[in-house]
């Protein structure tokens, strides 16, 4: 096959992953007499146009890989996920902590959880929007999500929620330094004792010099004095 254009090669692509179902770049690569990289710059190209879904060293059709949403996932085979989830509710034991993944089986799982009167003392760690709706609603808190973090924490900072939970570690701490870096305290949960810190870093450049702000740090020491058990409470 002679050298073709971008857009005439993207296109042919597209074909020939919707009649392979999966190609390779090595493939693509023989087929158009192109680089690898020139292949990976096409594929990333028609990847963000939505044409096809990128797999390990290559390219699949969608045609042959629909994404189904969570809400059409949570309709398809319910019987068959409502019973995985009784079962599954039936192994667990009152005070365990357990972790939830964010499939619609495990919103299923919850819901099951829920029923069971004996499993009111369960630690649940979830990221699932739709298992951690389903728990909270039944001990009476308003959960919303998933929110986009550009206008959460707009929205945390003038106080229209109580809490918030990022998915990862710099989703949540960037915002939380920019609204209130003096105030802010870490806080690590699950040690068998209290552990808090300033929210800040080492700031290295500034050591020495009397210009560091000690907000955050009489913020740690407070936090820890409120969380520390109370002779009263022994």
């Amino acid at each position: 096959m002679s050298r073709l254009r971008s857009g005439p090669r993207r296109d042919r692509i597209v074909q020939m992953a919707a009649s392979n179902g999966l190609t390779s770049v090595e493939e693509l690569s023989a087929t158009f007499d192109v680089t690898p990289s020139t292949i990976r710059r096409d594929l990333a190209k028609l990847t963000a146009q939505g044409k096809l879904a990128r797999t390990y060293g290559g390219v699949m059709s969608l045609a042959h890989h629909p994404e189904a949403s969570l809400r059409q996932r949570l309709g398809e085979a319910h019987a068959a996920k409502r019973d995985i989830a009784r079962w599954a509710a039936d192994q667990i034991e009152p005070g365990e902590t357990i972790l939830l993944d964010a499939g619609s089986t495990m919103g299923a799982l919850a819901d099951a959880i829920t029923k069971m009167p004996e499993l009111n003392e369960l630690t649940v760690v979830t990221a699932g929007i739709s298992a951690m709706g389903t728990l909270t609603d039944s001990v009476g808190i308003d959960v919303h999500g998933a929110l986009p973090a550009d206008t959460l924490f707009f929205l945390a900072g003038r106080g229209d929620y109580d809490l918030v939970v990022a998915m990862y570690h710099d989703q949540g701490h960037g915002p939380v330094k920019v609204l209130g870096l003096e105030a802010g305290v870490n806080v690590t949960i699950g040690l068998p004792v209290i552990r808090t810190s300033v929210d800040h870093g080492t700031a290295f450049d500034i050591a020495g010099t009397g210009v560091a702000d000690h907000r955050s740090m009489i913020e740690a020491l407070r936090l820890g004095a409120e969380m520390a058990p109370r002779p009263s409470d022994a």
